[in-house]
């Protein structure tokens, strides 16, 4: 499905696919429409483009994929996320669904993507470091979860546990670290360290780790409801 969104916003809309388990009828395999969101209008571009042959371990990749796309953008939190991921681990149950949403590039899916679900399982350090020592310059980061390599990072959801709030990291803030300086609009002066401490309540442990950038995870509507 091709989209084309009709307002001006940051983030840039993706081509995603629909995977149906049978062909759609003839009348529905070319299908325009328009939908209205809160920044103006969205244009959608369906059209059949083929079959598409996947093993039981890819539907149940896609399908943990797709729930945790719709718990976070509809649901807004991540509790017992791991509770549901779940009951896609495999097996023949997942083998059956409905319809899949996927992300794709040129008409295919962006395995990519889709495998990005997996993380928690990847996340251990001796898997990573080939990654430090030939990409990241041996840059990783201390996290709740272990030590990541920062480009694991870029471009990945990460939940603040002192307010639960959900961001997408979109890069780094090179050459700050919880010492830097940070002037306030009352035009004081503090330490990254210390504002989180007296504003947030966060102890930073690892004080000279570079600080992430992130976006808050946009709100989405649910017309089906």
């Amino acid at each position: 499905m091709e989209l084309k969104q009709i307002f001006q916003y940051a983030v840039q809309l993706q081509e995603i696919m629909l995977a149906v388990p049978t062909r759609l009828g003839f009348d529905l395999e070319t299908i325009d429409f328009d939908l209205d969101v809160d920044r103006g209008k969205l244009l959608v571009h369906a059209r059949y483009r083929g079959q598409i042959i996947l093993t039981s371990e890819q539907i149940a990749l896609c399908r943990r994929f797709q729930a945790v796309l719709f718990r976070i953008l509809l649901d807004h939190h991540v509790n017992n996320l791991q509770v549901h991921l779940g009951l896609y681990s495999g097996g023949k149950d997942c083998a059956a669904f409905d319809y899949l949403l996927l992300p794709c590039v040129e008409y295919h899916v962006d395995w990519k993507l889709v495998s990005a679900v997996q993380f928690l399982n990847n996340i251990s350090f001796d898997k990573q470091v080939d990654c430090i020592q030939t990409k990241c310059l041996g840059r990783y980061l201390h996290t709740k979860n272990g030590l990541v390599c920062i480009c694991m990072l870029e471009n990945s959801l990460v939940c603040t546990p002192h307010n639960g709030s959900r961001y997408c990291i979109t890069g780094t803030l090179d050459g700050y670290d919880g010492n830097s300086n940070l002037e306030l609009r009352n035009g004081s002066v503090l330490s990254c360290k210390s504002y989180f401490k007296k504003r947030r309540g966060i102890n930073l442990r690892f004080e000279r780790q570079i600080l992430l950038k992130g976006r808050r995870i946009f709100s989405v509507q649910n017309c089906l409801q």
